[in-house]
């Protein structure tokens, strides 16, 4: 847990969206809901599923 705040904590100072940083909070929050903690678990997946949003988005493919 304290290597996986640490990647946060880099991420989100030089503001990393790439897809592997997506599949990272996606781990991140299965390990998470597995430690009982399903509210932090809920917020990794928002924050992935925004990067993977805007990436599709760039790449012209809307989601609704």
């Amino acid at each position: 847990m304290q290597k996986a705040n640490e990647i946060n904590t880099h991420a989100r100072k030089f503001y990393q969206t790439d897809l592997s940083y997506a599949e990272f909070l996606g781990n991140l929050s299965e390990i998470l809901y597995n430690l009982g903690k399903s509210e932090e678990a809920c917020e990794a997946v928002k924050e992935g599923r925004k990067i993977a949003w805007y990436r599709l988005r760039d790449q012209g493919i809307e989601i609704d």
